[in-house]
């Protein structure tokens, strides 16, 4: 298995910090033609498949703890389903005498505690909102402090940290200088209104602890939030389960000095959902759209090379984009054959699998002189595109005035330094434009609904 981004932090201490789980979904948007010619199968996708990796890869670590974050069961009728491999993984942990904790979130409140409490080694930290610590450790490293809240009820609708003891909430826990704290929720960060444990980044930032670890929302933060020494942010799901869920996904190892937090990614998911997008206007004409597709593709696949560390297979959803003189012809010479569903593209050693449905966001071309010329509802708005003269400075001016009373006056706008950037002439004269080709394309494509044009 390949880690990326390993850091220097001999004799910290190691925890394994895992996610939303989700035992008992699988992802969707996946079909056996999509498995066909791979050695993966459909259950080699799941989370379940990818727990069982991490018990494998904290072994191989010989990491201090394991921690997982909430949502580690999807519902409560996923009990029977999900018991068995997590009560494998723990026993397994345990037999090289590594704990395993956890926080309950909104999906399993019901489910993950009777699991819990049947396997020796799983222990539930904060059970029903009341927050807990733990000290952890091995001789000879830097010890680990936990500190976690669990979701009593399916619904908290307001912050968890109200009810954190100001003993903890002033970190006055034994020799806080000798260790290192993990502060564990799930919770929805940043979000006012919220039935699921609202809280705000400045309430994290004011408890003493060295990182926040987050579960609840499957999209990580970005390294540069989570790559400092005090990080703070979603760890995200530990596979991706729908399309929405596009880019890395995986597990993080928290490397523990007092002080100090450093996080690494550990890619455990087999697979990843992706968006590949084709301008149909780069095609020269529609026969050129598989060459197109292919370009797109491995430019795609460029792009992410570095984070394709485990993944052997890649959902795509084709979006088009642009428009073309023959857009018809384009859609069409995409459907023969029965559509991108057939699609398969292997590209070192990663299969790119294309979803049947595609996202089309692309549009016919239109001859604005000729548009102009033609003497109907289209003309007036072609005009304005065709003669630069018809956006004079007075227009401008005017457009810069409505702006400024209305958009930038917004307590939203208003405190940015960089307001007037966006009413310099270019930048107004780019925006009547764009505002005059959307409005051109409307009149346009009424006009062909009603004439029944089809290119």
């Amino acid at each position: 298995m390949t880690v990326a981004q390993r850091h220097d932090m001999s004799g910290g201490a190691q925890v394994l910090c895992i996610g939303d789980l989700h035992s008992g979904r699988r992802p969707t948007r996946i079909d056996g033609d999509m498995l066909a010619g791979s050695a993966l199968t459909a259950a080699d996708l799941t989370p379940t498949a990818a727990w069982l990796q991490l018990v494998d890869v904290a072994i191989e670590r010989d990491v201090d703890a394991v921690v997982l974050l909430g949502d580690v069961v999807d519902a409560r009728n996923d009990l029977f389903e999900s018991a068995g491999p997590i009560e494998r993984g723990v026993r397994a942990l345990a037999a090289r005498g590594i704990p395993v904790y956890a926080i309950v979130g909104n999906h399993d409140v019901r489910t993950l505690p009777r699991i819990a409490d049947g396997i020796e080694g799983f222990e539930l930290i904060g059970r029903q909102g009341v927050w807990e610590d733990r000290l952890i450790g091995r001789p000879g490293r830097a010890q680990v402090r936990l500190l976690g809240w669990s979701f009593p009820n399916e619904q908290v609708r307001s912050s968890p940290l109200v009810s954190m003891p100001p003993e903890l909430r002033a970190g006055a826990w034994s020799n806080p200088a000798s260790v290192a704290t993990l502060g564990l929720l799930h919770a929805d960060l940043d979000v006012l209104e919220s039935r699921h444990a609202p809280v705000r980044r400045a309430e994290l930032e004011a408890v003493p602890v060295d990182a926040w670890l987050l579960g609840h929302i499957h999209v990580p933060h970005a390294m540069d939030e989570l790559g400092g020494t005090r990080p703070i942010g979603y760890l995200g799901s530990v596979v991706p389960l729908d399309p929405k869920e596009s880019g890395w996904r995986g597990a993080w190892i928290a490397h523990c000095l007092p002080g100090q937090v450093r996080l690494e990614r550990v890619a455990v998911s087999r697979h990843r959902y992706e968006t590949v997008e084709l301008d149909i206007g780069s095609l020269a004409g529609p026969e050129q759209l598989s060459a197109g597709l292919l370009a797109a593709t491995r430019a795609r696949h460029a792009a992410i090379a570095s984070e394709l560390t485990n993944e052997n297979l890649v959902i795509a959803r084709l979006r088009l984009t642009g428009a073309h003189l023959e857009h018809a012809a384009v859609l069409a010479e995409l459907s023969e054959g029965g559509g991108i569903g057939d699609a398969r593209l292997p590209i070192d050693g990663v299969m790119w699998a294309f979803e049947p449905r595609v996202h089309d966001a692309s549009r016919p071309a239109l001859d604005v002189a000729a548009l102009a010329a033609r003497g109907d509802l289209a003309s007036p708005i072609a005009q304005q595109l065709s003669d630069s003269a018809l956006i004079d400075p007075a227009r401008l001016e005017a457009l810069r005035a409505h702006l400024r009373a209305t958009v930038l006056a917004r307590p939203s706008f208003r405190d940015l330094d960089d307001n007037e950037s966006a009413l310099d002439d270019t930048s107004l004269e780019q925006l009547l434009r764009d505002g005059a080709t959307r409005a051109l394309h409307v009149v346009e494509a009424h006009r062909r609904r009603v004439d029944g044009v089809t290119s």
